[in-house]
């Protein structure tokens, strides 16, 4: 059975993504800041959506006017799931946050 690794932030923003892929028959395991950030017999990873990514990331301070809320710890435990997943050549989805991770990971800005 297929295992895909899922982040998020807080239980109430995932639960549509956990539903869709548990319906199409895959194990969820679900990775929220603090947990493992090994991706040992899983075969994908969903970053989903969130918090902007912080600025300093990419080179930026924060613009107070900009209205950015960040999650810092989320950041960092995504940067270490997309690091490992890469290395592996695992597939990953990105969504919203999860692709605005994907373009600084990869040495991208952001507007803030």
């Amino acid at each position: 059975m297929t295992i895909i690794a899922i982040t998020t932030g807080a239980e109430d923003t995932a639960t549509r993504y956990l539903d869709v892929i548990q319906k199409l028959g895959a194990i969820v395991d679900r990775r929220i800041p603090g947990s493992e950030q090994s991706l040992q017999n899983v075969d994908g990873l969903l970053l989903t959506g969130g918090p902007d990514i912080d600025p300093k990331l990419y080179g930026e301070e924060l613009d107070p006017e900009a209205g950015v809320t960040m999650h810092r710890e989320r950041d960092g435990l995504e940067f270490s799931l997309l690091q490992n997943a890469l290395v592996r050549d695992m597939p990953v989805l990105a969504i919203c946050r999860g692709m605005q991770l994907m373009n600084v990971a990869f040495g991208g800005k952001l507007i803030q």
